[in-house]
């Protein structure tokens, strides 16, 4: 079987609209990067695969209306992989997501801790958007378990977003988020958060009788 044949195999095993990497396919079909390489791109000829950037790709999902591309949810969570980098949704998304809000931003943008290139996807555009601040909190919070680090990242980005005035306004919703950390994921998201951000460290402490005993430890 060639390359090809067993890249196609791979990529008929994954649901329309999974995003993997060449180097998973690598991996899968034990072949080199330039055999893969050459065979990914003969299958995005066929249609079979789609190219989202250099070294990541989909497989369409096809429908009566044309060819639906992958959500920018799948693609984020592959490229964070990938890149080895935490990135959340930012803005009203992250409010949202928060419960915060009901409103949710019609653009796909998130906050990265390392320099991603936006990425165009058929008519929709992923930003990414990093800074010195957040890529500082991500290594804070990095020995946490992946899903602490999501949610204690998108408290910060909420409380961010949102503004001290309408922060104070819903923090029992902030301070029922942090509540779903464990005392050690509430003790870091509190040390990692920046000086200039005080209030939010002053929003988020002391969420409830169970969370005390972190909170008086600082």
């Amino acid at each position: 079987m060639s390359t090809t044949e067993k890249t196609a195999e791979y990529v008929k095993r994954q649901q329309p609209g999974h995003v993997f990497t060449s180097r998973q396919v690598m991996i899968r079909v034990n072949k080199g990067s330039a055999d893969v390489s050459k065979a990914l791109n003969r299958l995005s000829r066929q249609k079979v695969v789609v190219k989202v950037e250099r070294g990541l790709w989909y497989r369409p999902k096809k429908s009566r209306f044309g060819v639906i591309g992958a959500s920018p949810e799948a693609i984020v969570r592959t490229l964070e992989g990938a890149r080895g980098a935490l990135i959340v949704p930012a803005g009203a998304t992250a409010l949202h997501e928060l419960g915060a809000s009901q409103q949710m931003s019609m653009r796909a943008r998130y906050l990265t801790s390392k320099r991603i290139q936006n990425i165009t996807v058929g008519k929709r555009t992923i930003e990414f958007v990093y800074s010195r601040v957040f890529e500082n909190l991500a290594k804070s919070l990095s020995t946490l378990p992946k899903r602490e680090q999501h949610l204690a990242a998108r408290i910060w980005a909420a409380a961010t977003h949102a503004g001290e005035e309408e922060a104070q306004a819903k923090q029992a919703i902030f301070r029922s988020a942090v509540n779903r950390l464990s005392e050690k994921g509430q003790e870091r998201l509190l040390q990692a958060i920046p000086n200039k951000d005080r209030w939010i460290k002053e929003l988020l402490e002391g969420s409830n009788e169970q969370a005390v005993p972190v909170h008086a430890q600082q």
